[in-house]
């Protein structure tokens, strides 16, 4: 079984990762993370060889910039021709800049072109199918976690928000 990417798992195959800032603009207002496209240079890549089902594709990309807790990037991602597999784990919508790419599942195929938007739901898995070369601009977009799981992801910070309401009832106690 194929496992889904990851932030880092997509960096290495050029696609997305953690920001980098690059060239930004200046501005006289607070920083705003900006990037321009022509002061970008892709970072060569690969894509998961048990993906890879013929030709050899070669990907490069960048991340552009993220959100400040990590849940959304916006990366430039190319590749070479070749028939590959990718499996989602974030939610991903394209805008295809150059080039175009056949995408395939189990209910039919379309072809994306230059101006085409389309979305890729975090667990879900899609042929790509590269003639020559395909260019986008891809949103990256961690799904929601459940409640139960972001109460776990946050359990450590418990003791810490108990201590703090029982010194704040404390104190209003005394009053």
């Amino acid at each position: 079984m194929i496992s889904s990417t990851t932030s880092s798992d997509i960096l290495q195959s050029g696609s997305a990762g953690p920001a980098h800032r690059v060239s930004q603009v200046p501005s006289a207002e607070a920083e705003l993370p900006c990037v321009r496209a022509d002061d970008v240079t892709l970072v060569s890549g690969r894509i998961n060889p048990a993906w890879v089902l013929s030709g050899e594709p070669r990907p490069r990309g960048m991340a552009l910039v993220s959100t400040r807790d990590g849940n959304a990037t916006t990366n430039f991602w190319e590749c070479t021709a070749g028939r590959f597999e990718w499996h989602y784990s974030w939610d991903e919508t394209v805008l295809i800049l150059e080039g175009e790419v056949r995408i395939t599942d189990a209910k039919g195929t379309v072809t994306l072109r230059a101006g085409d938007v389309a979305q890729f739901n975090a667990g879900s898995a899609y042929l790509w199918e590269v003639d020559r070369y395909v260019k986008k601009i891809a949103f990256h977009h961690r799904p929601a976690r459940s409640g139960l799981a972001t109460l776990f992801n946050y359990s450590h910070r418990i003791p810490a928000l108990v201590s703090v309401l029982a010194l704040t009832v404390f104190r209003f106690i005394r009053r």
